[in-house]
């Protein structure tokens, strides 16, 4: 039960910041699309490291933006928790 908690955590908090955030944030998607992905990586990781915060660089705007998909986060924490207990005990017990 506790590494379905850890599990659902750690994966709706990536999810929230690599496909969430670019999708709530229009301007972002295209980072994530000419960096084939890499961007969304490092938004999951960033997301998840900082309890759904991300910092985005002003390279391209010329000053650092904070964004928070914690709320994203937490519904998918939310949902992906519950779908893992019920995988869990909809199993047998010598799978």
């Amino acid at each position: 039960m506790l590494w379905n908690l850890v599990k659902s955590g750690l994966l709706g908090f990536f999810l929230a910041g690599a496909v969430v955030f670019p999708l709530v944030n229009p301007f972002y998607m295209g980072r994530v699309v000419f960096s084939l992905g890499l961007f969304g990586v490092l938004y999951g990781v960033e997301s998840v490291l900082r309890f759904g915060h991300i910092t985005t660089s002003g390279l391209l705007s010329g000053h650092d933006s904070h964004y928070s998909v914690r709320a994203y986060g937490l519904l998918l924490w939310a949902g992906l928790f519950a779908y893992f207990t019920w995988r869990s005990r909809r199993q047998e017990p010598g799978e």
